[in-house]
């Protein structure tokens, strides 16, 4: 469980609160993270963590902070960082190390009621409206990495709204083969957030809400286990992958139970949508029932 340090009072104050004269300036902020992470390492337990995890933590936490100083920080009135402290909205935080040997740290500062957090996941914004790259930070270390795969409340806030995912769905697949591109009808469609744990793909959704204007047009984005990205696609897409890589597992959510009867498919190869799948067509593997997919003129799309 996250155990917090924060020291007394006293403490706080005597680590954490700038000079009155720079309160204006960004290197006051910065200056009041660093103190933060000084007392953090002052902090730890050495009971509950080894030296190397004591390490990992610290070494996590300034580089949140060397991301943020470089990003640019909220500069706040020297009333909004005593009133910060006052109600602890410095908080360092380690997790502790568990069986498999996870541990990060984060921290959260409110300044100007406004929020600087260390997210842990980086939201990229597509050419078309609702499909998001989603990037996640990844801790590295000799014994091997940990990241965060999602986490509901970051999700919702960079999102837009809530999205109720009700179920998980992998798959294995060989090089060359293409599954695709698949949606479920009407109320029934899917929203899906998906991801490669082992291998590479070449991802693929498609706009069938017939009032948006990119309506036919596509994003796609390579899926691979070296970049951890995932894609989110809204409902009202239909999604498709190919496999690139020798072997590909690949996982996904769904806000939306299957239902076989309100399932369709479009062909891979629509000339009208015009995905460049980078592969001969030869070489691709697909079954029966994609090769019968509709073309886009033919399917049944949303409104």
């Amino acid at each position: 469980q996250p155990k917090s340090v924060i020291g007394t009072d006293q403490e706080q104050a005597a680590y954490i609160t700038a000079p009155k004269e720079a309160t204006q300036s960004r290197a006051a902020v910065v200056k009041i993270m660093q103190n933060t992470a000084d007392m953090l390492s002052r902090s730890i337990n050495t009971a509950d963590m080894d030296e190397n995890g004591q390490a990992m933590a610290l070494r996590s936490l300034r580089q949140a902070i060397n991301e943020k100083e470089q990003a640019g920080a909220v500069i706040a009135p020297q009333t909004y960082i005593q009133q910060a402290l006052r109600t602890l909205c410095v908080i360092p935080q380690i997790v502790k190390p568990t069986a498999d040997g996870m541990e990060y740290a984060t921290y959260r500062m409110t300044l100007n009621e406004k929020t600087i957090n260390t997210s842990v996941m980086e939201y990229i914004k597509t050419d078309i409206d609702g499909v998001w790259i989603i990037a996640p930070k990844v801790f590295n270390d000799p014994r091997g990495y940990f990241f965060e795969a999602w986490k509901q409340s970051e999700f919702d806030e960079h999102i837009g709204k809530h999205v109720e995912f009700v179920q998980d769905n992998e798959s294995k697949s060989s090089y060359g083969v293409l599954r695709g591109l698949h949606y479920q009808k009407g109320e029934y469609s899917q929203a899906k957030l998906v991801r490669v744990i082992k291998g590479r793909v070449l991802d693929v959704a498609v706009d069938l809400r017939k009032s948006s204007p990119t309506f036919g047009k596509h994003v796609k984005v390579e899926l691979s286990e070296q970049n951890k990205r995932q894609l989110f696609i809204p409902r009202g897409f239909a999604h498709g992958f190919l496999v690139l890589s020798d072997e590909a597992i690949f996982t996904y959510k769904v806000d939306n139970v299957y239902a076989p009867q309100h399932e369709a498919s479009i062909r891979w190869n629509d000339e009208t949508i015009g995905i460049e799948w980078g592969i001969a067509q030869d070489a691709v593997l697909t079954s029966d029932k994609d090769l019968r997919g509709a073309s886009l003129s033919e399917a049944d799309v949303f409104e």
